[in-house]
């Protein structure tokens, strides 16, 4: 029997193979993929990322560590953070901590987790306030060098009156400060396929 690692090893092996046989960008993974690995021995999941072929991460929790920490870790395993991951509300109340932590990762993306949502799925009246949100993050954020993603996470893809409550979302964030990552599998929880977005 193969146990997780092994398969977690096949497989990104199989997946990095594959995408650089047809896709010439560099392919990472979020940490937090890992994360319970991660929390019980971070060293030794940062060199599992780095043998699975990985060389560029989105980071987020530290597990306990200084950004300057994190970074060393980063580097002895050869790894880079392009992005990190901060929730809404550390956005909200912290951005200058949220930038100063990406910059000394060396990350180019702050991305945002969840957009709060008064019922089970993202609604018309959370839209509003939340693209205003974004777009006032974002151009702070650029002032700092970074750019503003927004995470999915399929709660954004009930009917709207633009399409979707992403189509609406979309369309009251400015472009310049608010970029989007597309996460596939909840894209497709949400009932949609990624060409439909």
């Amino acid at each position: 029997m193969i146990g997780r690692r092994g398969f977690l090893g096949m497989a990104g092996a199989a997946a990095t193979a594959a995408a650089a046989s047809a896709f010439r960008a560099p392919v990472g993974i979020n940490i937090y993929s890992l994360r319970y690995l991660a929390e019980k021995d971070l060293v030794s999941t940062l060199g599992l990322i780095g043998k699975l072929g990985f060389r560029v991460v989105e980071a987020g929790d530290l597990y306990g560590r200084t950004p300057a920490e994190f970074l060393k870790l980063l580097q002895a395993a050869g790894l880079r953070a392009t992005s990190i991951g901060a929730g809404y509300e550390a956005l909200g109340k912290n951005l200058d901590v949220v930038a100063a932590h990406a910059r000394t990762l060396g990350a180019e993306y702050v991305v945002c987790s969840t957009i709060p949502h008064s019922a089970k799925h993202l609604m018309a009246r959370d839209c509003a306030p939340a693209a205003e949100n974004l777009n006032r993050w974002g151009e702070r954020l650029a002032g700092a060098g970074l750019r503003l993603c927004y995470h999915t996470h399929g709660t954004e893809f009930d009917p709207s009156p633009d399409g979707t409550q992403f189509d609406t979302l979309a369309k009251l964030t400015d472009p310049k400060f608010v970029n989007f990552e597309m996460d596939i599998f909840w894209i497709v929880y949400g009932g949609r396929t990624p060409h439909e977005c």
